[in-house]
């Protein structure tokens, strides 16, 4: 086999993988949505019940979107040890995953991962912990949030302080 089968065949492996990832990804994420479901028809909460659309949200939602963009902008460029783990993470473990995707697969990926996390995270189980107060509620989900993005111990803070702070 000469070389250029070689890297022919790596670059059918990486696209094929990609979109292994990607497509795994949706499917998780979709996952997760039912899961939302399900707990809520548990708890006695729908997922939906605090959903709604309308232009001037989504504009708030953007303008409230752009200090995190500042601050992960901010941290890819401090020499802390800390946010290097995170950064090093995410190019090791999801960049070759999604390096050459097509933008509207990632759009499309994207989309679920914040629709199932939305859904669960605040649709259910903040709706539901809000019987034992508003910031009770706040705390627990973003926590619970954080421990499940338990990349470093770092990131679980920034995880939790971001759920808060949308």
């Amino acid at each position: 086999m000469s070389d250029w089968d070689e890297e022919e065949n790596l670059e059918e492996t990486t696209a094929q993988d990609q979109q292994s990832f990607i497509l795994g990804g949706s499917l998780i994420s979709i996952g997760i949505i039912v899961i939302a479901f399900g707990v809520g028809w548990g708890l006695g909460v729908s997922p939906l019940a605090n959903l709604t659309w309308n232009w001037t949200d989504l504009l708030i939602g953007i303008v409230a979107a752009l200090p995190l963009y500042l601050f992960f902008f901010c941290t890819a460029r401090l020499p802390i040890k800390g946010f290097q783990q995170i950064q090093q993470f995410l190019l090791d473990e999801l960049g070759p995953r999604v390096e050459h995707g097509k933008v509207w697969e990632l759009f499309i990926l994207c989309i679920f991962i914040g629709l199932g996390e939305e859904m669960l995270f605040r649709g259910v189980l903040q709706s539901w912990a809000t019987q034992y107060g508003v910031i009770a509620a706040i705390i627990f989900t973003n926590i619970l949030f954080g421990v499940l993005h338990s990349i470093t111990r770092l990131y679980v803070i920034v995880a939790t302080l971001m759920g808060v702070y949308m």
